[in-house]
Protein backbone atom coordinates (compact mmCIF):
# COMPACT_ATOMS: atom_id res chain seq x y z
CA UNK A 1 0.00 0.00 0.00
CA UNK A 2 2.11 2.88 1.50
CA UNK A 3 5.24 1.55 -1.01
CA UNK A 4 3.35 1.30 -3.43
CA UNK A 5 2.07 5.17 -2.96
CA UNK A 6 5.59 6.06 -2.70
CA UNK A 7 7.12 4.54 -6.13
CA UNK A 8 3.75 6.38 -7.98
CA UNK A 9 4.70 9.93 -5.76
CA UNK A 10 8.32 9.40 -6.71
CA UNK A 11 7.85 8.46 -10.68
CA UNK A 12 5.03 11.41 -10.96
CA UNK A 13 7.58 13.79 -9.21
CA UNK A 14 10.35 12.78 -11.76
CA UNK A 15 7.99 13.11 -14.55
CA UNK A 16 6.65 16.60 -13.50
CA UNK A 17 10.80 17.03 -13.23
CA UNK A 18 11.32 15.74 -16.74
CA UNK A 19 9.01 17.92 -18.09
CA UNK A 20 10.23 21.19 -16.43
CA UNK A 21 13.66 20.75 -17.60
CA UNK A 22 12.27 20.09 -21.03
CA UNK A 23 10.34 23.26 -20.33
CA UNK A 24 13.23 25.64 -19.81
CA UNK A 25 15.60 23.79 -22.55
CA UNK A 26 12.71 24.68 -25.12
CA UNK A 27 12.84 28.13 -24.46
CA UNK A 28 16.61 28.24 -23.97
CA UNK A 29 16.69 27.16 -27.72
CA UNK A 30 14.03 29.47 -28.75
CA UNK A 31 15.83 32.39 -26.78
CA UNK A 32 19.80 31.38 -27.99
CA UNK A 33 21.27 29.42 -30.95
CA UNK A 34 23.94 27.25 -29.15
CA UNK A 35 21.17 25.51 -27.19
CA UNK A 36 18.65 25.60 -30.32
CA UNK A 37 22.22 23.63 -32.16
CA UNK A 38 22.62 21.38 -29.92
CA UNK A 39 19.33 20.04 -29.54
CA UNK A 40 19.48 18.84 -32.53
CA UNK A 41 23.03 18.04 -32.57
CA UNK A 42 23.59 17.05 -29.13
CA UNK A 43 27.25 16.28 -29.27
CA UNK A 44 28.52 19.38 -30.73
CA UNK A 45 31.79 20.36 -29.12
CA UNK A 46 31.10 24.55 -29.60
CA UNK A 47 34.62 26.44 -28.64
CA UNK A 48 34.59 29.98 -27.88
CA UNK A 49 34.13 31.02 -32.23
CA UNK A 50 30.89 29.24 -32.07
CA UNK A 51 30.07 31.21 -29.09
CA UNK A 52 31.09 34.20 -30.63
CA UNK A 53 29.48 33.48 -33.96
CA UNK A 54 25.93 32.96 -32.47
CA UNK A 55 26.38 36.31 -30.34
CA UNK A 56 26.46 38.07 -32.88
CA UNK A 57 23.65 36.82 -34.89
CA UNK A 58 21.50 36.79 -31.96
CA UNK A 59 22.58 40.59 -31.66
CA UNK A 60 22.08 40.79 -35.75
CA UNK A 61 18.74 39.64 -35.36
CA UNK A 62 17.54 42.26 -32.54
CA UNK A 63 19.03 44.96 -35.19
CA UNK A 64 16.80 44.05 -37.53
CA UNK A 65 13.44 43.72 -34.67
CA UNK A 66 14.50 47.39 -34.00
CA UNK A 67 14.05 48.31 -37.17
CA UNK A 68 17.70 48.58 -38.02
CA UNK A 69 19.54 47.42 -41.19
CA UNK A 70 22.80 46.08 -39.87
CA UNK A 71 25.50 44.15 -42.07
CA UNK A 72 27.44 41.23 -40.61
CA UNK A 73 30.69 39.36 -42.21
CA UNK A 74 31.62 36.64 -40.49
CA UNK A 75 35.47 36.00 -41.90
CA UNK A 76 37.31 33.17 -40.87
CA UNK A 77 39.62 30.14 -42.20
CA UNK A 78 37.35 27.21 -43.66
CA UNK A 79 35.83 24.03 -41.71
CA UNK A 80 35.78 26.40 -38.51
CA UNK A 81 31.73 26.30 -38.49
CA UNK A 82 30.85 29.43 -39.44
CA UNK A 83 28.38 27.89 -42.86
CA UNK A 84 27.03 25.08 -40.47
CA UNK A 85 25.95 28.18 -38.20
CA UNK A 86 25.45 31.07 -40.06
CA UNK A 87 23.98 29.04 -42.91
CA UNK A 88 22.14 26.14 -41.74
CA UNK A 89 20.99 26.71 -37.77
CA UNK A 90 20.36 30.27 -38.22
CA UNK A 91 17.62 30.47 -40.71
CA UNK A 92 16.34 27.77 -38.83
CA UNK A 93 16.43 29.90 -35.74
CA UNK A 94 15.11 32.93 -36.84
CA UNK A 95 12.07 31.49 -38.99
CA UNK A 96 10.93 29.88 -35.59
CA UNK A 97 11.18 33.24 -34.33
CA UNK A 98 10.34 35.43 -37.10
CA UNK A 99 7.81 32.95 -39.43
CA UNK A 100 6.41 36.34 -40.96
CA UNK A 101 10.14 37.23 -42.17
CA UNK A 102 11.76 36.09 -45.51
CA UNK A 103 15.25 35.15 -46.18
CA UNK A 104 17.34 34.79 -49.00
CA UNK A 105 20.70 32.32 -49.11
CA UNK A 106 22.94 33.01 -51.74
CA UNK A 107 26.43 31.55 -53.14
CA UNK A 108 28.74 31.62 -56.11
CA UNK A 109 26.96 27.95 -56.97
CA UNK A 110 23.56 27.43 -56.49
CA UNK A 111 24.13 23.70 -55.02
CA UNK A 112 25.64 25.27 -51.86
CA UNK A 113 22.22 27.03 -50.50
CA UNK A 114 20.06 24.59 -51.56
CA UNK A 115 21.89 22.03 -49.92
CA UNK A 116 21.21 24.13 -46.89
CA UNK A 117 17.86 24.98 -48.05
CA UNK A 118 16.73 20.70 -47.82
CA UNK A 119 18.54 20.54 -44.21
CA UNK A 120 16.56 23.86 -43.23
CA UNK A 121 13.46 22.81 -44.87
CA UNK A 122 13.42 19.02 -43.36
CA UNK A 123 14.38 20.73 -39.87
CA UNK A 124 10.84 22.43 -40.03
CA UNK A 125 8.88 19.20 -40.66
CA UNK A 126 10.46 17.79 -37.87
CA UNK A 127 8.16 17.46 -34.24
CA UNK A 128 11.14 18.67 -32.32
CA UNK A 129 11.39 21.50 -34.44
CA UNK A 130 7.61 21.94 -33.62
CA UNK A 131 8.63 21.63 -29.68
CA UNK A 132 10.23 24.82 -29.27
CA UNK A 133 8.71 26.55 -32.71
CA UNK A 134 4.92 25.49 -32.91
CA UNK A 135 4.07 28.45 -35.15
CA UNK A 136 6.64 27.93 -37.88
CA UNK A 137 5.31 25.70 -40.30
CA UNK A 138 5.40 25.51 -44.08
CA UNK A 139 2.75 25.79 -46.32
CA UNK A 140 1.75 22.81 -48.14
CA UNK A 141 1.75 23.92 -51.87
CA UNK A 142 4.87 25.60 -51.62
CA UNK A 143 7.91 23.36 -50.55
CA UNK A 144 10.05 23.17 -53.16
CA UNK A 145 13.90 23.18 -52.68
CA UNK A 146 15.07 26.55 -54.31
CA UNK A 147 11.84 28.60 -52.55
CA UNK A 148 9.20 27.91 -49.69
CA UNK A 149 7.21 29.33 -47.87
CA UNK A 150 5.60 29.11 -44.25
CA UNK A 151 1.88 29.74 -43.11
CA UNK A 152 2.62 33.59 -41.60
CA UNK A 153 4.04 34.58 -44.97
CA UNK A 154 7.91 34.40 -44.88
CA UNK A 155 10.15 32.07 -46.02
CA UNK A 156 13.71 30.79 -47.94
CA UNK A 157 14.88 31.13 -51.53
CA UNK A 158 18.16 29.67 -52.37
CA UNK A 159 20.13 31.16 -55.46
CA UNK A 160 23.38 31.19 -56.93
CA UNK A 161 25.51 34.92 -57.32
CA UNK A 162 23.83 36.35 -60.36
CA UNK A 163 20.94 34.22 -59.95
CA UNK A 164 17.38 35.21 -59.51
CA UNK A 165 16.94 37.28 -57.06
CA UNK A 166 16.98 41.19 -59.05
CA UNK A 167 13.79 42.72 -57.50
CA UNK A 168 13.26 40.10 -54.65
CA UNK A 169 13.59 41.45 -51.22
CA UNK A 170 13.99 39.77 -47.50
CA UNK A 171 14.63 40.45 -44.16
CA UNK A 172 17.95 38.72 -43.99
CA UNK A 173 20.54 37.66 -46.93
CA UNK A 174 22.86 35.43 -46.60
CA UNK A 175 25.99 35.17 -48.54
CA UNK A 176 28.04 32.11 -48.22
CA UNK A 177 31.23 31.63 -50.20
CA UNK A 178 30.51 34.06 -52.87
CA UNK A 179 33.48 33.37 -54.92
CA UNK A 180 34.48 30.00 -56.19
CA UNK A 181 38.17 30.41 -55.19
CA UNK A 182 40.83 32.83 -54.78
CA UNK A 183 41.41 33.54 -58.53
CA UNK A 184 38.01 34.16 -58.68
CA UNK A 185 38.10 36.46 -56.09
CA UNK A 186 40.60 38.35 -57.21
Amino acid sequence: GDKQLDRVDKKQASLQEEARKDLAARELARRHMIPFVMRFMPTYKAGWVHHDICRRLERFVRRIEEGGAPRLILAMPPRGGKSLLASDFFPSWVLGKHPEWELISTSYAVTLPLGFSRKIRDRLRDPAYHAVFENTRIRDDSSAVEQWVLTRGGGYRAAGVGGGITGMGANIAIVDDPFKDDEEAQ
